[in-house]
């Protein structure tokens, strides 16, 4: 298990094994969580996004809702 900080400066727990790198918001690894990427990148280089745990269909829906998330915090 690595720690790092994502550009919210939140720690950031990653796992990385035969299949792929993977990255969390939990100390557990339970919730799956990237803003800077996705959160799930498997060895075959299928990527996904996650937020919170939430599964985030899509690139574009991805940075969309980082967007909306940015907008809420600066209110």
């Amino acid at each position: 298990m690595k720690i790092e900080e994502d550009n919210s400066m939140e720690p950031v727990y990653i796992k990385k094994n035969i299949l792929g790198t993977f990255y969390y918001k939990d100390k557990q690894m339970q919730i799956a969580h990237r803003t800077d990427g996705p959160a799930k990148e498997w060895f075959t280089g299928v990527k996904a996004y996650y937020l919170n745990g939430d599964w985030i269909r899509d690139k574009e829906t991805y940075k969309k809702t980082l967007l909306h998330l940015e907008t809420i915090d600066n209110i």
